[in-house]
């Protein structure tokens, strides 16, 4: 989900901020309702501080392969992402790790 929002953030010149905030955009965290505030002190938030680090730098390849878009096709349920993103031939899948599935 990083390099999703990383790409997204290149491709489109946004801040990584501004991508996640976005409408709609990564509602399965919770982001549009309650921004998750860690602690700088918490693990998570010292986890994230390492992800957007080696992104920044470029210290690890991209698994995603220029993902834009991700979705799991156990758990989610979404007409428009199914019609617009993985039925659609202009976004091909990239890569699938784990249960998630990416596509440019």
């Amino acid at each position: 989900v990083a390099w999703v929002i990383w790409n997204r953030h290149i491709k489109w010149g946004r801040t990584v901020y501004d991508v996640i905030m976005g409408p709609n955009q990564f509602t399965s965290m919770t982001v549009q309702k309650n921004p998750p505030n860690p602690a700088p002190d918490d693990l998570q938030y010292e986890q994230a501080v390492q992800i957007v680090a080696s992104l920044e730098s470029s210290s690890v390849i991209d698994p995603t392969d220029g993902a834009l878009y991700y979705y799991n096709p156990t758990t989610a349920d979404s007409p428009w992402f199914t019609r617009n993103i993985a039925e659609n031939p202009d976004h091909p899948q990239t890569a699938k790790i784990g249960k998630q599935v990416f596509y440019s």
